[in-house]
């Protein structure tokens, strides 16, 4: 029982030993925001170019739906 006791706190110690000690973890560019720069609303909300009936072509023609779903009766 000593000399598992013993071998449990060997494998312990040489792993503690060797553990890699942490990294800093990678931060991006610090980034600033002040007053100035902070919108509540936009002055022009974002579309399509072509607008909604351009956008349901667009959805129209490039949606595919799965064939294996399109043939299950789930």
């Amino acid at each position: 029982m000593k000399q598992v006791v013993f071998l449990l706190s060997l494998m312990l110690g040489v792993a503690v030993a060797t553990a890699q000690p942490l990294q800093e973890p990678l931060v991006g560019p610090t980034v600033t925001i002040s007053e100035d720069n902070v919108y509540n609303v936009a002055d022009e909300m974002p579309q399509f170019p072509g607008g909604q009936a351009e956008l349901s072509k667009y959805l129209i023609k490039n949606i595919r739906y799965p064939d294996m779903a399109l043939e299950c009766d789930c």
